[in-house]
């Protein structure tokens, strides 16, 4: 999976992930539960089972505004 990045000026700080077969889940879901990943522009994931999967992505700035 890849996607672009693009940069407010403030640099990005972190990002976060949640891979699951929920379709919506609220900013404060993803924070919470996901995992801290690099602030790259691809990852691989490997999926549990068979089925629709959700990927469910967070970025912070340097200044703590966040996008998803």
């Amino acid at each position: 999976m890849s996607w672009a990045t693009a940069d407010n000026q403030s640099g990005l700080y972190k990002a976060w992930k949640l891979v699951d077969q929920t379709e919506v889940q609220s900013e404060a879901t993803v924070l919470f539960y996901g995992t801290e990943i690099a602030t790259s522009d691809s990852e691989q994931i490997n999926l549990a089972a068979d089925g629709t999967w959700y990927y469910h992505f967070i970025v912070m700035d340097n200044k703590g505004l966040t996008q998803s």
